[in-house]
């Protein structure tokens, strides 16, 4: 597998991109970095609304940081879109 800090058609964001998609973190990395609990963790897994783990060993699970901050990207999009739509209701209400 080619190393990507070496891979010289990222420009540095994109390479920092890469990089953590191939990054593996615990479940409590995960709960530190999103806020949210283990049991939420696993029951939104169990919704289909949070990115599986991989498992790396027959005991050993982990998840792929790139896919928890897509996540999470998803989550600020979905709220962003939220305040828009209110923002013209109120402004075609007001009209």
């Amino acid at each position: 597998m080619p190393n990507i800090s070496q891979h010289q058609s990222f420009p540095n964001l994109d390479r920092q991109r890469a990089i953590d998609s191939l990054i593996f973190i615990s479940r409590s990395e995960v709960e530190r970095i999103t806020g949210m609990s283990r049991s939420w963790i696993y029951q939104a897994m169990d919704e289909n609304n949070f990115p599986r783990p991989v498992p790396c060993t027959n005991a050993s699970r982990r998840w792929i940081l790139g896919e928890v901050q897509a996540w999470m990207q998803k989550k600020i999009n979905e709220r962003d879109v939220a305040i828009e739509q209110r923002s013209r209701i109120r402004s075609n209400n007001d009209s």
